[in-house]
């Protein structure tokens, strides 16, 4: 883990040395940021993310898989709740 300021320098850092980034949140401090890791990733052709897990789940990865097919048509609204099971443990 590395400070939120430092995300930046350490992304472009990796990326120089032609390493894929996996960046935790904050990915950036602000947009300017944020675009010059980007365009340093796809200069290089190298993997860039923000670690958002819930992207690799199950349920999300085949929810994008239906909704690219068209199965299930044209989505206008979308609602979901994120939450954990937990057992009671007092």
């Amino acid at each position: 883990a590395t400070p939120h300021p430092l995300h930046r320098d350490h992304t472009l850092a990796c990326l120089e040395g032609g390493k894929a980034v996996l960046c935790e949140k904050p990915f950036a401090l602000n947009a300017r940021e944020a675009a010059e890791m980007i365009d340093s990733a796809r200069a290089r052709g190298l993997f860039l993310m923000e670690a958002m897990w819930t992207y690799f789940l199950p349920a999300v990865t085949r929810l994008r898989e239906l909704l690219a097919s068209g199965v299930i048509g044209e989505v206008r609204l979308l609602q979901s709740n994120f939450c954990f099971r937990i057992t009671w443990n007092p």
